[in-house]
């Protein structure tokens, strides 16, 4: 591990800290890397996809995708063949903050392999 490891974890925290506010939890980090991950696979994910996973109480999630949707987190559109059933997706400037810290990530990732 190299002498830089805890710098680079801490930029990485402050990262998070400076341009990902809205994240309060770890539920919050599951719901968001989820969705990311679904539309990453080019597939759809709605509140009940979501459910399955038990991150937490069905409230919780509903209150944590809610602040999200309201913050431009999350984007969402009703299924054309089923009205009931709301697809949710990352926003694109959302994508493009994950981006960057995917790109402090792989450097961290590097710094631990030395």
């Amino acid at each position: 591990m190299s002498g830089q490891f805890y710098a680079q974890l801490w930029h990485a925290r402050q990262f998070t800290r400076s341009h990902m506010p809205f994240i309060e939890s770890l539920e919050d980090w599951d719901i968001i890397l989820l969705i990311g991950l679904y539309q990453e696979r080019g597939a759809m994910i709605c509140l009940k996809d979501i459910y399955s996973y038990s991150l937490g109480s069905a409230p919780t999630i509903e209150r944590r995708i809610s602040r999200m949707k309201n913050l431009g987190v999350i984007l969402d559109a009703t299924d054309n063949k089923d009205r009931r059933r709301v697809w949710l997706r990352l926003s694109p400037k959302m994508i493009a903050t994950f981006r960057k810290f995917g790109r402090q990530t792989y450097a961290l990732a590097g710094a631990i392999g030395e």
